[in-house]
């Protein structure tokens, strides 16, 4: 399915740019001789795949069982079990940088078969997930979810987390507090000598993340 094919302005659209973006970093992953430019390429996939599979779970997946009713529970099952074999790898890519060329060996066959997995998984989306259930869809449903889904990666983890709970209903209230502490964690790897925040500013930032999904969920 290609982006042309949707009016502008919709969570399908959005997905789809999305799966663009990932693709886009899978190439140059490929096409690199660096492995000083892998390692920040595999932080970036990293960040990106934990912020898609985030917004997915708490919005994208449930609109199918919302829309689909029965039928698509072994959809969502799969899909559930496809995000949490990609937060179980990228966290041991996080884990485990390769410190030599025989690591660099075994690591680069990883990502070969993570992007082929990956590849697959979107394909299966855009052919037939998407296809399927934009007819169902309407053009304020579609604009909203595309509001959902701008909010979830405005506030979603940005390292995988892999025990967190997927479901909707506790996932849209934990995965925007885990991004909170995924920024406090990303700021201090950026500048060590960065300093924390406060406690108070922590609770408070957490408070109003918590009432803008309240919001959200209106």
């Amino acid at each position: 399915m290609e982006t042309q094919d949707l009016p502008s302005g919709n969570g399908i659209n959005f997905l789809i740019k999305d799966h663009q973006t990932v693709r886009q970093l899978f190439d140059r992953y490929k096409q690199s001789n660096s492995n000083e430019e892998k390692i920040q390429l595999v932080r970036i996939i990293i960040k990106e795949l934990s912020l898609h599979a985030s917004a997915e779970e708490r919005y994208f997946y449930p609109m199918l069982t919302e829309k689909m009713g029965p039928q698509a529970q072994f959809m969502y099952q799969k899909n559930l079990l496809d995000d949490l074999i990609t937060k179980q790898t990228l966290q041991f890519m996080e884990n485990n940088i390769p410190t030599n060329d025989f690591d660099w060996r075994i690591f680069d066959r990883l990502m070969e078969k993570f992007i082929f997995t990956q590849l697959a998984h979107i394909e299966e989306e855009e052919n037939v997930i998407f296809p399927f259930i934009l007819p169902r869809l309407s053009i304020d449903e579609l604009g909203a979810l595309e509001d959902c889904l701008k909010y979830a990666k405005e506030h979603g983890p940005t390292h995988p987390h892999p025990l967190a709970p997927m479901d909707p209903e506790r996932s849209k209230i934990l995965h925007p507090i885990t991004g909170e502490l995924d920024k406090i964690m990303d700021s201090r790897l950026e500048n060590p000598n960065a300093p924390l925040p406060a406690s108070g500013q922590l609770l408070g930032n957490i408070h109003q993340t918590m009432l803008q999904q309240q919001q959200q969920n209106r």
